[in-house]
C-alpha cells in the first residue's frame, strides 16, 4: 500500500515561469521603513522586524553544501 507524499511539487503557471525579481528589489526593511536588504544580497537581515529570524545567509548555506563530486565552491570574498 503506497501513501501520498506529504510534500507535493508545485509548478507555477507558464506565464510566471520567466518572471525574475529585480536585483535591487527590497526584501527586508528597517523599522522606519527604509530598505535593509535587497534581493541580490548574500545575506538578508530580518533583525529589525523579527525576534526569531535575524539573518538568512545564502552564501554560507551554498558553501556548506558538499556536491556529489566532493568539490566545494571557492569562497566569494
Amino acid at each position: 500500500m503506497s501513501r501520498n507524499p506529504i510534500v507535493k511539487e508545485v509548478n507555477p503557471p507558464n506565464e510566471f515561469s520567466d518572471l525574475k525579481p529585480a536585483d535591487d528589489m527590497v526584501v527586508t526593511i528597517n523599522k522606519d521603513g527604509s530598505p535593509r536588504s535587497i534581493f541580490r544580497d548574500d545575506t538578508w537581515d530580518y533583525s529589525a522586524t523579527s525576534s526569531t529570524l535575524r539573518l538568512l545567509n545564502f552564501r554560507a548555506k551554498i558553501e556548506s553544501i558538499t556536491p556529489v563530486d566532493g568539490v566545494k565552491l571557492a569562497s566569494k570574498k
